[in-house]
């Protein structure tokens, strides 16, 4: 897309789930930019299938697909994207939804950290390690596998793709749910955290990584424990099955769990065929009587919600926070509005020049994100509401609050400092 794009192209093309701006000229991150990397960080663990027709979109959707790409049977791209009913991406082509890498000449050109698209290998499954390579290990953008049947989709998640993109539908719905089977089962038991030379155990901070943006969580968690200076007391570890929290729960060990963002319809399907969602409630309930913490972003603290507001009615329930959650009501960059008695110089929510004129409004990112209402007050701390124009009815909306051991946010910027300082408190 040239220079020449105006705001509503860009924000057309946004809503159609496609990149703003390309993958060329300077480095310099746009607001569309950081947005898109967020989302682009959600899809992590997804599956996207190529459909061609507005009926095999919906269906792919109630599969738990997280994106379509919609061509015509010829291949050629589609004149208009199945928007109704649709809450999922739809591309009009693979060139829309991928960075495509077929050949280590591919690999070479990649430009980073200017992608904001995922990355597609198409030929073979060999190039993954260099395409992590060329990323390198900070990096959060997933790298899908193209698959052209079931079989070949479980070969690429065993090889730990991030995403599968599925060139036909399912032939079976059970062929789907096989796939969604592999995703939750293929990465094998939980190991114990490191232990120092003292043998000391370090606690365990759990980052749910069955679908979702949770290698972002798992770098800023990192990079918390580094501004604290505590990376000998924490060890940021993945929780994929029940045995993993039980495995560090044995051990005395599993301080703080977090949900990350990403699709929650993809994460209730996967949180259900795992019986993650019992082991998660399980955690839940002792951690009210222990030292123990909960961090719910986004889907996550969709998840984590207690009543149904818009758009969850057919989400998990998993009743660790007495609110009802309202989804998909914040799209975009905000300001927010810190409340006094939060950590507040631990969240890095702004620049340089925002700290000049410091205040308590700060700017945040927002993909597709809930908001919190309808919460007891003498339980609930309100870390954060969204600041808009007073006739916008979604001005001071709660984004983020405390309840107990529990925080629920709907952005990711800046959240990873207080919690990992609430850590180090209580300790």
């Amino acid at each position: 897309m040239d220079i020449n794009t105006t705001t509503e192209e860009k924000a057309e093309r946004l809503l159609n789930g496609m990149p703003t701006n390309g993958h060329g000229g300077d480095d310099t991150m746009t607001v569309d930019d950081e947005l898109l990397t967020l989302m682009v960080s959600c899809l992590c663990g997804g599956i996207k299938i190529c459909v061609q027709s507005h009926q095999q979109a919906l269906e792919a959707q109630r599969l738990g697909a997280v994106g379509v790409i919609f061509e015509n049977s010829n291949g050629n791209k589609a004149t208009a994207l199945p928007h109704e009913s649709l809450s999922i991406p739809c591309y009009k082509s693979l060139d829309d939804a991928f960075t495509i890498v077929q050949s280590e000449k591919d690999v070479k050109d990649l430009v980073h950290p200017k992608l904001v698209s995922p990355i597609l290998v198409t030929s073979s499954q060999c190039l993954l390690a260099a395409v992590k390579d060329c990323l390198g290990a900070s990096s959060f953008i997933p790298v899908f596998c193209a698959a052209n049947n079931v079989e070949e989709a479980e070969n690429a998640l065993s090889n730990k793709f991030d995403g599968i993109l599925l060139m036909n539908m399912p032939p079976k719905n059970e062929d789907m749910q096989r796939l969604l089977k592999v995703q939750c089962s293929i990465h094998g038991s939980a190991q114990l955290p490191d232990t120092l030379s003292f043998k000391k155990k370090r606690s365990a901070i759990g980052v749910v990584s069955l679908q979702g943006d949770y290698l972002l969580h798992e770098g800023r968690l990192r990079e918390a424990l580094r501004h604290f200076a505590v990376e000998d007391q924490f060890e940021v570890v993945r929780i994929r099955t029940p045995d993993d929290i039980k495995h560090y729960q044995n051990n005395d060990c599993l301080r703080a769990i977090v949900l990350p963002g990403g699709w929650s319809n993809l994460q209730t399907q996967l949180f259900r065929r795992n019986k993650l969602d019992e082991a998660l409630t399980e955690f839940a309930n002792s951690s009210r009587d222990k030292k123990c913490y909960i961090l719910c972003v986004c889907a996550g603290w969709i998840l984590a919600r207690s009543r149904d507001g818009y758009g969850c009615e057919d989400r998990l329930l998993l009743n660790f926070f007495d609110t009802v959650i309202d989804n998909n009501i914040l799209h975009g960059r905000y300001k927010i509005r810190l409340e006094p008695h939060t950590h507040s110089e631990e969240y890095t929510l702004f620049t340089d020049e925002e700290k000049a004129s410091s205040n308590d409004d700060r700017w945040g990112i927002f993909s597709n994100a809930p908001v919190a209402r309808n919460f007891p007050k003498e339980t609930t701390e309100i870390l954060a509401r969204v600041v808009m124009p007073k006739s916008d009815e979604r001005d001071g909306a709660v984004v983020g609050i405390r309840q107990g051991n529990f925080f629920g946010y709907a952005f990711h910027d800046g959240i990873h400092r207080p919690f990992v300082k609430t850590l180090i408190t209580d300790t």
